[in-house]
């Protein structure tokens, strides 16, 4: 009688045991390790839109597409044009979150214009794109 109850108890343990790993066999998604096209957007702002000469302006600006790992950016080349047309270049990597920001101060009264522009990476299938915004003194 022992070993009879004892059989049951190991055919239900076996039966749970099998059942569990059946339904971990389905519940895993399926995962695609290659990567696809995705579109994606640069911005570029400055804030204030108004400022004086010797003033200082936040310049923000990235690509609307968030990266895998927080080590990741994007390479951002922000080019400054002054009202005279002298244009001032900065290279910066975003964050993984795709955005960027530094302190700019004009040094001219006219109108800035701020060109962000990105090369494409692994990351992407897109070459070069950019936006601009405009600052006023």
């Amino acid at each position: 009688m022992k070993v009879l109850k004892n059989k049951n108890l190991y055919s239900t343990f076996a039966i749970l045991m099998i059942l569990t790993f059946a339904t971990s066999m389905f519940a895993v998604q399926n995962t695609n390790a290659q990567g696809k096209d995705t579109k994606t957007f640069p911005f570029a702002d400055v804030a204030p839109k108004t400022v004086g000469v010797q003033q200082t302006a936040l310049i923000s600006a990235g690509l609307m597409a968030p990266l895998n790992d927080n080590l990741d950016g994007w390479n951002m080349t922000i080019y400054v044009t002054d009202p005279d047309g002298k244009v001032e270049t900065f290279k910066r990597k975003t964050f993984a979150t795709g955005s960027i920001g530094f302190y700019y101060t004009p040094t001219k009264e006219g109108n800035y214009t701020i060109y962000s522009a990105f090369e494409r990476t692994e990351y992407l299938t897109y070459g070069m794109q950019q936006v601009q915004a405009k600052m006023s003194l």
